[in-house]
C-alpha cells in the first residue's frame, strides 16, 4: 500500500514572522488525526527534517524556507482493528491537514515570489 497525493495552489497564503533557536532539532508534534470511513486512522506529525543540522544564527526570524527546511511530515495509517501501522510516508517540508480530510495543505512560494497554499489530497492506493 502507499499514500498517493494530488496537488492544486490556491494564492492568498500568509505566514507569520516569529523567532525560534537553530541550535537544536525542532520539537516534533502530532498535527492531525483523522478516522476515515473504513475506519482507518490517519495521523500526521511533524519532526526535524532528516537532514536537520544546526543553523548559525539563534535568534533570526524565521521564514517560509526555514520552516520547509526544518521539519518534515510523517503521515501513518493505522489500522486499529489489526493494531499496526498499515502505511508510513515521510513527506519534505510541513503539511497540515485541512477542516475536511483527506486534504492538507501547505504555504509556499510560487514562481512569482508570491504566498500561496498547495493543496493535496491524500489517498491509500494499492492492496
Amino acid at each position: 500500500m502507499r499514500i498517493k497525493y494530488t496537488c492544486a495552489s490556491v494564492p492568498g497564503a500568509s505566514v507569520p514572522a516569529r523567532t525560534a533557536p537553530f541550535a537544536t532539532p525542532p520539537q516534533s508534534e502530532i498535527t492531525g488525526i483523522w478516522v476515515d470511513v473504513e475506519g482507518l486512522v490517519w495521523v500526521v506529525a511533524w519532526a526535524p527534517a532528516e537532514d536537520w543540522a544546526p543553523r548559525p544564527s539563534a535568534d533570526r526570524t524565521i521564514d517560509l524556507a526555514d520552516l520547509h527546511d526544518l521539519y518534515d511530515t510523517i503521515v501513518e495509517i493505522i489500522d486499529p482493528r489489526e493494531s499496526q501501522v498499515v502505511v508510513r510516508r515521510r513527506l519534505s517540508g510541513r503539511v497540515l491537514f485541512t477542516r475536511t480530510p483527506p486534504w492538507t495543505y501547505r504555504v509556499e512560494y510560487g514562481e512569482d515570489g508570491d504566498l500561496l497554499y498547495a493543496m493535496m489530497a491524500l489517498e491509500l492506493i494499492g492492496p
